[in-house]
């Protein structure tokens, strides 16, 4: 009798994937943090003191924020104390801020301009009546020249020279007819917008009677559609600035 050899039969196949699947589970068991066990434990205290020390870094750097923007401003109360108390030095002298608007340096017109900008919205109303009453004597000797440097100042600090005006009459206060006149005149000079009395009387910068025409005067005049450009000019004819009378002998 012969028996015939049968092969032995061959462990089942198993998967690759399935075996490494397996060994991963079973030793990664005890360190995977979302598993129960020392792991779990592990990952909270790990994920408990990134979120404090967060806390503490985001509160830090606010505190250090608040104390930045705090020496910035107390800079710039300092600075703007500073400047306020120059220009009202400049403002009780008679002759600085009449050699800044004489330099033919922009520069120092500008620093003129800032400088009766100070004063004119001052809380003292002497020192803003002073103010108003430089601007206007500059405005009557070099009409264009005031208003041009008076606008690279508004729009170096983004500002509407007739809001600015406003600003310095302020609520609650009761000012003096001598106070509203002045202050009617200098917001009347500084003003940009357009108008036909401003562009005849730029005619009259820095020019004497015998340099215009009687046609000048007389352009001037009839540009004065508004009451506030009239009582302009009469300023214009109390400084000396335009005298009618020379320009007769001119007449065209």
């Amino acid at each position: 009798m012969s028996f015939a050899a049968t092969p032995a039969e061959a462990p089942p196949e198993r998967d690759a994937t399935s075996i490494i699947t397996n060994y991963s589970t079973i030793t990664t068991n005890y360190t995977t943090s979302n598993l129960p066990g020392p792991g779990r434990n592990l990952g909270n205290l790990y994920s408990w003191a990134g979120s404090h020390l967060e806390r503490r870094l985001v509160k830090r750097s606010v505190r250090a924020s608040i104390k930045l923007q705090k020496k910035c401003e107390e800079a710039g109360r300092a600075d703007l104390k500073m400047r306020s108390e120059e220009a009202l030095t400049a403002l009780q002298s008679t002759w600085i801020i009449r050699d800044m608007s004489m330099s033919n340096n922009e520069s120092e017109h500008d620093r003129a301009c800032e400088i009766l900008l100070v004063g004119a919205r001052s809380e003292d109303i002497t020192i803003q009546v002073n103010a108003f009453e430089r601007i206007i004597r500059d405005f009557v000797k070099r009409p264009s020249k005031v208003r041009y440097a008076f606008g690279r100042v508004f729009d170096k600090h983004d500002e509407v020279s007739d809001t600015v005006s406003l600003s310095w009459k302020r609520s609650g206060v009761e000012y003096s007819a001598e106070w509203l006149y002045l202050h009617m005149l200098a917001s009347r000079c500084l003003s940009l917008r357009h108008s036909s009395f401003f562009e005849e009387v730029s005619y009259f910068d820095d020019a004497g009677p015998r340099s215009l025409h009687f046609w000048h005067f007389e352009r001037l005049i009839l540009s004065c559609r508004r009451t506030l450009s009239s009582v302009v000019l009469e300023q214009l004819r109390e400084k000396g600035s335009i005298t009618p009378s020379s320009f007769l002998s001119r007449a065209d």
